[in-house]
């Protein structure tokens, strides 16, 4: 599969697990060598790929250090590797980014893209300044400075709430009657 070959979706967050999948697909899949992380972190061995170790991760919610390790390097891959590991970044969370742009959809009058949209914004703006703060200090990379996928997906979240509100407080234009 190639990104031409990609029949892109409207919604941001289709598109972008798209790009994800399309990254992680055969013949050269995205991976990481899960033997070069601490083994006191409970990650199986070998080299994964990235949609199976979102799977594991996933099937393990109780597996902190395992997670924040993960997460660690695939936000150092971000900010060294390049645009693809940031695609890998977004894939690796779109469980999580998707369960809260539904739930703030739920009663949203809006298009719920319009969620899904800010909430992947938020998300990566999150990233992006986690991946500046480990430029400016080697100690922003060092365990318990890191920044956690929970940490990045609740900046993503906020943005979603603020879209959210924004629409809430605009005057209902069913409330406006019009005289003839």
């Amino acid at each position: 599969m190639t990104a031409s070959d990609i029949d892109w979706p409207a919604s941001p967050l289709d598109a972008a697990d798209a790009a994800f999948a399309a990254l992680t697909c055969d013949p050269a899949p995205m991976t990481l060598d899960l033997d070069t992380f601490d083994p006191g972190t409970g990650l199986p061995g070998d080299v994964m790929t990235l949609p199976a170790l979102r799977d594991w991760l996933l099937a393990h919610p109780r597996a902190f250090s395992a997670r924040d390790e993960v997460w660690r390097e695939v936000i150092r891959r971000a900010r060294l590797d390049g645009p693809a590991w940031v695609i890998a970044a977004v894939g690796m969370a779109m469980p999580a980014l998707r369960r809260y742009a539904s739930h703030l959809s739920t009663g949203y009058g809006g298009d719920p893209n319009d969620i899904g949209a800010e909430v992947l914004t938020g998300f990566l703006a999150a990233a992006r300044a986690a991946t500046s703060a480990a430029d400016k200090s080697s100690e922003a990379t060092s365990p318990g400075r890191s920044p956690t996928s929970a940490a990045t997906i609740s900046t993503g979240t906020s943005q979603g709430r603020r879209t959210r509100r924004r629409w809430a407080m605009k005057p209902s234009s069913q409330s406006s009657s019009v005289r003839v």
